[in-house]
């Protein structure tokens, strides 16, 4: 018998179907995103970090009231109370007031406008991993990672991509405009010997994944996409 070539992640075969979570009051039931389910257009936006991803979402639509909706991604959802993380002594808790100031998990060193703190990586074959000593900044809202040993600066965007979540041989529904139509994207890894270029910006794209629309257009992001004004739909 022929095997099929379906995959999955060992953490995602064992998500409980049902969570509580402390930044929402209403039971989570894990569902599967898809282009062809519903009106989600194939993607969402996590409550949490606000990122757009595929696959897996823990949501639920405001419990027995019908309140708004609330949708949490894999990781934002496995984030619980307390977290004990590596780079800190004590354990960590949800800061719930929207006021209070963010802290780092790492120690810091505070500056005019920046912020360091420790943390690893080096290069290797084309990607980042945790090894060696390294720095982060954050500068005029805008982070970045450097290494002291061999002088590597990188932004985050750069390092780990402006769409990280979006998964690559996925589809997606993507509404060009609050009244345009939509565009069904197909999402491709960016991982041939000659990368495409954006019909939007004309460069090569450089992030880890290309938007495919229809059999001419390559777009590096979404927001090449829809500053995009010649689509021929």
């Amino acid at each position: 018998m022929d095997e099929c070539d379906f995959s999955i992640h060992e953490a995602c075969a064992n998500a409980p179907c049902k969570k509580y979570h402390a930044l929402n009051p209403y039971p989570l039931t894990l569902k599967v995103v898809t282009c062809e389910n519903e009106d989600n257009g194939g993607y969402f936006s996590c409550d949490a970090c606000q990122r757009e991803s595929c696959g897996f979402v823990y949501e639920n639509f405001g419990g027995e009231n019908g309140g708004s909706r609330f949708r949490l991604d894999l990781r934002c959802a496995s984030v619980s109370e307390p977290f004990e993380y590596l780079g800190h002594d004590h354990p960590l808790y949800l800061a719930l007031n929207p006021e209070e100031e963010s802290v780092l998990p790492y120690p810091t060193r505070q500056d005019i406008n920046m912020t360091s703190i420790s943390s690893h990586f080096m290069k290797r074959k084309g990607q980042m991993i945790i090894q060696s000593g390294v720095m982060y900044a954050k500068e005029e809202q805008k982070g970045f990672y450097s290494c002291e040993d061999c002088c590597t600066t990188l932004h985050i965007d750069c390092l780990l991509g402006e769409d990280m979540y979006m998964k690559p041989d996925h589809n997606i529904m993507y509404k060009k405009g609050f009244t345009g139509y939509y565009m069904k994207l197909h999402i491709l890894p960016n991982n041939t010997l000659s990368r495409p270029f954006c019909n939007t910006c004309r460069q090569r794209c450089r992030q880890k994944i290309v938007f495919k629309y229809k059999e001419h257009y390559r777009f590096c992001n979404v927001s090449c996409l829809l500053y995009n004004k010649k689509i021929v739909r």
